[in-house]
């Protein structure tokens, strides 16, 4: 498969799934080479191979979205991928909580439907997702004298 494009390329979703699929029915390993043109001369890349096994993982994968160099910040996101379709969903979104700090967030046992991320700043407080539902748990009611930073569940 050839692809070009400007800067980045996009493999259309059925072609990604064709190329897939053949590299696990051929057991063959996935080779890649990159030869781009940068400022009118052209560079080649050393190739290099993806493995495609024929295991199955979970579907998607969360991450905090932010600018590099995090130590000052103006728009954070959390979000999904669902990393069979790329599709992404914003889970949660500063511009919505006046600009506030978020952290990751923490799913129990893997599980979507059990997690939880915290909110610093003003109105701060633990966000919990149990089944969909969101609840704040209040960080100072039970005698905590500064906010949270990661969680764990147990």
């Amino acid at each position: 498969m050839d692809l070009k494009g400007p800067g980045r390329i996009r493999i259309p979703i059925r072609k990604w799934h064709t190329l897939l699929d053949r590299a696990v029915s051929r057991e063959e390993d996935i080779t890649v080479t990159i030869l781009a043109k940068i400022q009118g001369k052209w560079h080649l890349y050393l190739p290099f191979q993806w493995h495609v096994t024929r295991d199955t993982i979970d579907p998607f994968l969360s991450y905090r979205l932010i600018e590099p160099g995090y130590e000052v910040w103006k728009t954070i996101q959390l979000a999904e991928r669902h990393i069979e379709t790329f599709r992404e969903r914003i889970i949660a979104d500063n511009q919505l909580t006046e600009n506030s700090c978020m952290n990751c967030h923490t799913y129990g046992n893997q599980d979507p439907a059990l997690s939880f991320f915290h909110l610093r700043g003003p109105g701060g407080g633990t966000v919990l997702n149990r089944n969909g539902e969101l609840r704040k748990i209040d960080r100072f009611a039970q005698g905590m004298l500064s906010g949270v930073v990661y969680g764990n569940f147990l």
